[in-house]
């Protein structure tokens, strides 16, 4: 039997958007076994794959990692964070290593330089091309995201058609203000729920505040697949460039990405393979300053934040409903 081990360590959004290629891979190489090495933070996010026969937790103590690897006697090493860690480990695993490309030099240059014209591959694609050597090839069917459906606090979800607004993101010039959230309710008029994790509680209760008409808010109250759940049974979604929003477009979600500091040419979009479904790139077009950072930063550089101000919500509005 062929023992595969896959390095990603983090986040959510970049585990979700291995799944294609764990897919692909399981399918083709019958009866291989695929372990995965990842934070223990992240562990829920594929807990439930069953393309997945185990998973190892990176911890503090490398040295214990490495003996448990070891003791695994892998045949190949498939390496998708491709960072000094991963090469490390990889390295004293001693077994054939592919690596995912980075596409760095192409980043600094749309981040520095401002050009334009230059498009990333998709991260999803990137991980199936680094499977070409062992003769994996695409299926085309997108993303997976499985969870076993867990029981949700009472009055959660609507007795109608709701939308999900997804309030999370990493860094602040990826997220959507709080005043822009509130118009963009009052727009869509229909029941909604907010989404995200205890970093946003304190942004949801003032948009919660701040509105008349009410609205669901779940920030920082669920779990991963809890709110994963409500994603799936949602009308559609409307989200920041964060982690939720990669899970909304493996449970094949009609999409609204809201994009800032970064830009869908850095190959980061919602991905559903070959098949087609209903999604809008949000953005400020025009703007010389745009991207200013591959992954995002803690305000705006220019002071102004016009890549988020000036988003048309009409145009999110009329989308969704």
């Amino acid at each position: 039997m062929i023992k595969i081990l896959i390095i990603r360590f983090s986040s959510i959004g970049d585990l979700v958007l291995t799944t294609a290629a764990i897919r692909c891979l399981k399918e083709e190489i019958p009866g291989c076994e695929i372990h995965l090495l990842v934070k223990p933070a992240y562990q829920e996010v594929l807990a439930a794959n069953p393309h997945i026969s185990y998973i190892h937790l990176y911890g503090e103590n490398l040295e214990e990692t490495l003996v448990e690897l070891r003791a695994q006697q892998f045949d190949y090493v498939i390496d998708f964070q491709n960072n000094f860690r991963s090469a490390r480990i990889s390295k004293k695993l001693g077994k054939p290593v592919y690596k995912v490309r980075k596409h760095n030099i192409q980043k600094w240059l749309m981040v520095n330089l401002k050009m334009k014209k230059l498009k990333v591959p998709h991260f999803a694609l990137r991980c199936i091309q680094t499977l070409k050597p062992l003769g994996i090839t695409d299926d085309g069917k997108g993303l997976d995201y499985y969870y076993n459906t867990p029981t949700l606090p009472p009055n959660i979800i609507p007795d109608k058609p709701y939308y999900c607004i997804v309030m999370g993101g990493t860094h602040f010039t990826k997220r959507l203000p709080n005043s822009k959230v509130v118009e963009l309710i009052e727009k869509i008029g229909k029941p909604v729920v907010l989404l995200g994790g205890k970093k946003e509680i304190d942004d949801a209760k003032w948009v919660e505040q701040k509105l008349y008409t009410k609205i669901y808010n779940c920030v920082g109250l669920l779990t991963l697949n809890q709110s994963a759940l409500l994603i799936d049974k949602a009308v559609s979604v409307i989200s920041n460039d964060t982690g939720l929003m990669h899970i909304a477009a493996a449970l094949k979600k009609p999409i609204v990405s809201i994009w800032g500091n970064t830009t869908p040419q850095m190959g980061m979009t919602p991905y559903y393979g070959q098949e087609t479904m209903p999604q809008l790139y949000s953005e400020v077009m025009g703007l010389s300053c745009r991207p200013c950072s591959k992954l995002g930063k803690d305000s705006c550089p220019k002071k102004h934040f016009k890549c988020m101000i000036y988003q048309d919500l009409d145009k999110i509005a009329e989308f969704v409903k």
